[in-house]
C-alpha cells in the first residue's frame, strides 16, 4: 500500500509564519500528521540540512560544494493515531551560530531547510516518509552603523548632445534626485527631478533601475582576487514615457522596493572564498533606437531601523522586526520525487527565497491595490454572470410557454 493511501496529511509548521530567523535562534513548530487509518508512530527523526554551491556563472565550473550544515534529533514516540484522526508533534530546533545567510541566484546558493522523517507501522508492514520545508537566514543590517550620507539626498545627472550645432539643439538633460540611499525591504524609494527633450526626435522613455551585484572573490592572504560578478536586473520602473520633441517633464515617483535579502556589506567567508552582495540604482535614457546608461548609485538594503528616519507600526516597534508574507508572491507547485517522499529536493531552493517585507508606514501599497481591483473584477463578473443566468432562465421560460 502506498503511503498516500495511508496518510491524508504530512507537513511542516513553523510557529514563525515568515520563515525567516538569525543564526543561533530556535525554530518552533510541529509536524502534522493525519491518518486515513489507524497507524502506530515509532519515532520522528528532525534534521537541519544546509547546502552551499558557488559557481562560475559563466563557464559552469563549480568551484565549491558542501554541505554546511547536518544535524540530526531523534524522536522516540510509540503513538497511535485512530482513523481520520491527525497527532501534532512539537519540536524545538536550535540553530548552529556560524550559519551564512541565504542566497539564491546563478552563481551563489545556500538553502537550508528542515526535513521531517517519520516511521510508522499499519496492518504488520513498516512505512517511512519523509517532508521538508525550506526557511532563509539573514545577517543583522542595521541602518544606525551606516554613516549620514546614505541619509541625504543624491543627485544623478543626465547630459547628452546630438547633431551638429549641440550648443543650439539636439540635447537631452536628466536630472534626479533621491531621498536617500539606505532603506528596508518593502519601502519605497522617493524619486524627484526633470527630464528636458531638445532634440529633434522623442525620447521613448526613462527608467530606473535597480540591480543586485553578486560578487565573488578568492582569497589569498590579505589579498582577494574576482573570480565572477553576477549583476542581476531586480526591478525597473519607468519615470517618463515619449518625452516629444522641446518638451520638459517634471519627475515625481515613489519607486517600491520589492521583496530581497540585506546588503551584506562585510562579505560571507566561504574558504577560500569570499561572497559579497550589493545593490545599486541606474537610470536609462533609450533615444533614437539606442539605450543610454548614467553612472550608478550604490544603496544598502537593511534589517534594522534607523530611529531618527523611520516611523514605525506598533507591531514593528520591538527589537526585532516582524517580517510579513508578499501577497505578490505566488506559491511554487512541490512535486513527489517518489511515493515516500512529499517533497522534491530540486525544488526546495525555491522555498528558500527571501519573499518577505518589513509592514512599514513607507511600505508599497500596490499588493493592496491589486487586491482590491481583482475584488471588483470578481464581483463585476458574479454580478454579470447573474444576470445571464436570469435572462436564459426567462427565456427558457417564455420560449415553453409559447410551445404547443
Amino acid at each position: 500500500m502506498r503511503v498516500q493511501e495511508i496518510l491524508s496529511a504530512f507537513s511542516i509548521i513553523y510557529d514563525n509564519d515568515c520563515c525567516v530567523f538569525e543564526s543561533a535562534d530556535t525554530i518552533r513548530g510541529h509536524v502534522l500528521i493525519r491518518s486515513r487509518r489507524e497507524i502506530n508512530v515509532s519515532r520522528l527523526e528532525l534534521a537541519i540540512r544546509g547546502d552551499v554551491q558557488l559557481k562560475n556563472p559563466k563557464s559552469g565550473c563549480v568551484l565549491s560544494l558542501q554541505r554546511h550544515v547536518n544535524i540530526t534529533d531523534t524522536l522516540k514516540l510509540g503513538r497511535y493515531i485512530k482513523n481520520d484522526a491527525s497527532e501534532k508533534l512539537k519540536f524545538n530546533l536550535i540553530l548552529p551560530s556560524d550559519l551564512y545567510p541565504s542566497v539564491d541566484c546563478k552563481s551563489t546558493t545556500i538553502i537550508y531547510y528542515v526535513q521531517a522523517r517519520v516511521y510508522f507501522s499499519y496492518d504488520t508492514e513498516e512505512y517511512t516518509s519523509s517532508i521538508a520545508r525550506g526557511f532563509t537566514i539573514i545577517e543583522k543590517v542595521s541602518l544606525d552603523t551606516l554613516s549620514s550620507h546614505y541619509f541625504t539626498h543624491k543627485s544623478w545627472h543626465f547630459d547628452r548632445s546630438y547633431g551638429i550645432c549641440p550648443c543650439t539643439r539636439g540635447r537631452i538633460t536628466v536630472d534626479l534626485t533621491y531621498e536617500r540611499l539606505a532603506f528596508l525591504p518593502g519601502e519605497h524609494i522617493v524619486i524627484k527631478g526633470s527630464i528636458k527633450n531638445n532634440t529633434g526626435r522623442r525620447v521613448d522613455y526613462l527608467k530606473v533601475l535597480l540591480e543586485k551585484i553578486v560578487t565573488i572573490k578568492k582569497v589569498f592572504d590579505k589579498c582577494e582576487e574576482e573570480v565572477s560578478e553576477e549583476v542581476i536586473l531586480t526591478r525597473d520602473e519607468p519615470l517618463a514615457m515619449f518625452v516629444e520633441p522641446g518638451v520638459q517633464l517634471v519627475i515625481s515617483k515613489n519607486f517600491p522596493l520589492p521583496s530581497m535579502r540585506p546588503s551584506n556589506p562585510n562579505g560571507i567567508s566561504i574558504p577560500p572564498y569570499k561572497v559579497y552582495i550589493s545593490y545599486r540604482l541606474n537610470a536609462v535614457v533609450r533615444h533614437n533606437g539606442q539605450q543610454y546608461m548614467g553612472t550608478s548609485i550604490p544603496i544598502v538594503i537593511g534589517t534594522e531601523l534607523r530611529s531618527t528616519t523611520h516611523r514605525v507600526q506598533r507591531e514593528c516597534s520591538a527589537k526585532k522586526l516582524i517580517y510579513y508574507s508578499d501577497k505578490t508572491e505566488g506559491n511554487v507547485p512541490i512535486g513527489e520525487d517518489s511515493p515516500h517522499c512529499f517533497v522534491s529536493a530540486k525544488n526546495l531552493k525555491f522555498m528558500n527565497l527571501y519573499p518577505y517585507f518589513v509592514n512599514l508606514e513607507t511600505s508599497s501599497k500596490q499588493s493592496r491595490r491589486i487586491h482590491k481591483l481583482a475584488t471588483a473584477i470578481r464581483a463585476e463578473n458574479n454580478f454579470l454572470a447573474k444576470l445571464r443566468s436570469a435572462k436564459d432562465s426567462k427565456e427558457g421560460e417564455s420560449s415553453a410557454a409559447t410551445s404547443p
